[in-house]
């Protein structure tokens, strides 16, 4: 296999950068509270919307990765139809 544009691959470097905002902006968006005891909050799990996101995120991030991909013209060759 071979490709029309290999040089578009370079913009599969864009995805790291794309992690690295994304846990920038997790990590700096959360919001707190104040309380004057945690106890009753120590046995709380973290709901099933907060892993949900992720999970877009990272199918987000495959789109992009098969889209640059597809942009890089992937070419078949089959050495016994073309003789």
């Amino acid at each position: 296999m071979t490709l029309k544009y290999p040089l578009l691959l370079l913009l599969l470097l864009i995805i790291p950068l794309l992690i690295a905002w994304y846990v920038w902006k997790w990590r700096n968006s959360n919001p707190t509270m104040s309380i004057s005891s945690v106890s009753s909050f120590g046995k709380i799990r973290n709901s099933w919307k907060v892993w949900a996101m992720h999970v877009v995120f990272s199918l987000q991030l495959l789109g992009i990765a098969a889209m640059i991909v597809a942009l890089c013209r992937p070419q078949s060759f089959d050495a016994k139809s073309s003789s």
